[in-house]
This record gives C-alpha cells, sequence and structure tokens, in this order.
C-alpha cells in the first residue's frame, strides 16, 4: 500500500516556501487548498473566472490555448511551476487557455490572499510568488515566440511573396 504524504510536506519541500519560517508557512497552508488531478482533467478552462494560482507541486499540468477544434499545446509544467498567474494579479482578466492534468498529480490552490497577506506582512511567500509566477509567464513566452517561428517558417507563403 503506498503511504501518503501530508500536503504541508509537499509545500514544505517546494520553491513557494523558500526562506519562509514555520508559524508563516503554517498560516499560508491553512489558506491553500490540495488540488489532485487526474490525467486529461482541467483545473481551469477559458473564461473561468477563479483567480487562484495552481503550484504544481508532483505530476504534470499541460498549457493549452483554445483553437477552433484543437486545443493547442503551449507548455508543460512540472513541479514547482505555476498555472493561473496571469489572472492571479489582475482581476479583470479573464483566464485564457486551458490547465489540464498531463500525468496524474497534485497541486496547491493558493487564493489571491495569501499573497495580499504575504505582502502585507512583508513575508517571503509574497516575493516567492512573484518570482514563480514572473518564471512561468517568462517560459510561457518563450515556449509562445519559438512556436510563432516555427508556424512562420512553414506557413505556405503567398503567391505573390518573392522570397
Amino acid at each position: 500500500m503506498a503511504r501518503r504524504i501530508p500536503f504541508r510536506n509537499f509545500l514544505a519541500s517546494s520553491p513557494l516556501m523558500a526562506g519562509v519560517d514555520q508559524e508563516s508557512m503554517l498560516a499560508a497552508t491553512r489558506a491553500m487548498r490540495p488540488r489532485p488531478f487526474r490525467q486529461g482533467e482541467a483545473l481551469f478552462a477559458p473564461g473561468d473566472g477563479g483567480r487562484e494560482m495552481f503550484l504544481v507541486l508532483a505530476g504534470s499540468v499541460r498549457i493549452e490555448l483554445p483553437g477552433d477544434e484543437l486545443r493547442a499545446p503551449m507548455a508543460l509544467l512540472g513541479p514547482g511551476e505555476l498555472a493561473g498567474a496571469t489572472n492571479f494579479f489582475d482581476a479583470r482578466t479573464p483566464r485564457y487557455c486551458w490547465a489540464v492534468g498531463a500525468e496524474r498529480g497534485l497541486a496547491a490552490m493558493i487564493p489571491p490572499v495569501v499573497y495580499i497577506e504575504s505582502a502585507r506582512l512583508g513575508h517571503p511567500i509574497a516575493r516567492n510568488l512573484e518570482q514563480l509566477a514572473l518564471q512561468s509567464l517568462l517560459k510561457r513566452d518563450r515556449l509562445s515566440q519559438r512556436r510563432y517561428v516555427e508556424l512562420k517558417t512553414t506557413a505556405p507563403r503567398p503567391r505573390w511573396h518573392r522570397a
């Protein structure tokens, strides 16, 4: 029988809790919720209004953009990476992509209050969240740029376009 690892132990070993004292970690984990997911299960979808971020603790999550008939894969997130950072910091921004379990795993659902209170109190959790969100956004942008270049080089040229 597999041994269950407590949610707090997953969080304690994540980059989110780097440099965080025990008391702050306990306070933050009370506000977070474990979010187990299965392969193919959506953590969120385009248009969802939720503002929480998801920190991947185990398994992997695929970020996909909606297309006409198929979803276009944007990124594969593993342990220590965040999904949902864009609308976490801007409530006016609806979710524009899918976050789907690429394999079975566990995420921490982080509500905005964790960031707001950590920033107000000057705890490292706020800084860690900002750094993880920035890393996730930069990864997405690099992958978007790479995909754009691939599409541009393989797209058919119009007849009037001279090479």
